[in-house]
């Protein structure tokens, strides 16, 4: 239901994103989450506003600050994030320690730095792809909590914190693209 009345919304705005698809699931310890979007933009946009390192937080208010700590390209860089991950009245902030990566083709693929970072694994990968007057955006990212996860709860609550923040992201990115192709 949540997903629906989200597409909604979305879909009554004419420069609006499309959520064509949301999956998160949970293997063992790690979380794998995989979605496909549709933004009416062009890939370099999208491209850029997620690897405008220090300013994430405009892409997600979770996100409570973030920082470029090295550059070892223009297109290879160290980030590092504070994230406050909320479900229901449980929050808890994270750190975030990321090698960032432009590839040839466009993707962008985020390693995670296990001994800087509240996670004992992550990785992450942005695709994008165009198509006649819209960009289709491939997010999949796999974590796996450095922290204690509760057994019964603790799942369906990372499960729905992922779900949460990946569609406000998207939301964000849609209105940041419409920001861009406004005129002022």
């Amino acid at each position: 239901m949540l997903r629906v009345l989200f597409i909604w919304l979305l879909s009554s705005s004419v420069w609006a994103a499309e959520i064509m698809s949301v999956n998160v699931e949970r293997r063992d310890a790690r979380y794998i989450a995989e979605v496909d979007m549709r933004f009416f933009s062009d890939a370099n946009t999208l491209r850029h506003l997620v690897t405008d390192y220090p300013n994430l937080t405009r892409l997600n208010d979770s996100i409570l600050f973030s920082k470029v700590l090295a550059e070892q390209g223009p297109q290879s860089h160290t980030v590092q994030m504070r994230i406050k991950a909320c479900v229901s009245i449980f929050c808890k902030e994270l750190n975030q320690v990321q090698d960032v990566q432009v590839l040839g083709d466009g993707t962008v693929v985020a390693s995670m730095r296990p001994d800087q970072s509240d996670f004992s694994y992550g990785f992450a990968r942005w695709q994008f792809w165009s198509e006649p007057e819209s960009v289709v955006m491939r997010f999949t990212s796999e974590i796996e909590p450095g922290f204690w996860v509760p057994p019964l709860i603790g799942p369906w609550m990372v499960k729905q914190a992922l779900y949460n923040e990946t569609v406000k992201t998207g939301t964000n990115l849609d209105r940041l693209l419409r920001e861009q192709t406004t005129p002022r």
